[in-house]
């Protein structure tokens, strides 16, 4: 009898917790205002309307590159170490170029502190020339191409056109 009153009063505070839960609020903080959720949201889509002013290309990427990311990703974006490659896999690279300004402007650089360094915001001019670096590393554009707002959604990529079923891993 006790044991089966014990449960039921387990069951009884687990049912009230997540009724709590289900309440409109808890009186702490506030709603995030439209200006404050589209400031943190730094995701770029396809068509790079959410792309910061910036600009930067290739060449200047390179100065960029080597001081800031080779360590990780090898001298010439090769990766290793259990850090992706960047370059030479023409096969796999994104569909749109948006895609790399994104991932370097929301992940780049990291932190390592086992390895001394410490992480620090990039800019939207380096992450536009890294973003340039990449693309022409690839083959994708040339190296004094300059990317910005406007000219880096209409960068077209190899794999654009491609299916998403050819991304898929063979079956087994």
């Amino acid at each position: 009898m006790l044991r089966r009153t014990l449960i039921l009063l387990l069951f009884a505070c687990a049912s009230s917790t997540t009724l709590l839960a289900q309440l409109p609020t808890y009186r702490l903080g506030r709603a995030p205002t439209p200006e404050e959720v589209r400031a943190a949201d730094d995701t770029v889509g396809p068509y790079g309307r959410e792309l910061r002013p910036g600009r930067g290309s290739a060449r200047e990427g390179a100065a960029i590159y080597a001081r800031k990311c080779a360590m990780c990703h090898g001298a010439e974006g090769q990766g290793g170490g259990g850090f992706p490659r960047l370059v030479g896999e023409r096969d796999h690279l994104h569909p749109f170029a948006t895609t790399y300004w994104s991932i370097i402007n929301n992940s780049m650089p990291r932190a390592l502190p086992q390895a001394g360094l410490r992480s620090e915001v990039l800019t939207a001019d380096e992450v536009y020339a890294l973003t340039a670096w990449i693309l022409f590393k690839n083959g994708v554009i040339q190296e004094d191409t300059v990317m910005n707002a406007e000219s880096l959604p209409r960068v077209r990529m190899p794999t654009r056109d491609r299916r998403l079923d050819v991304w898929a891993p063979p079956a087994q």
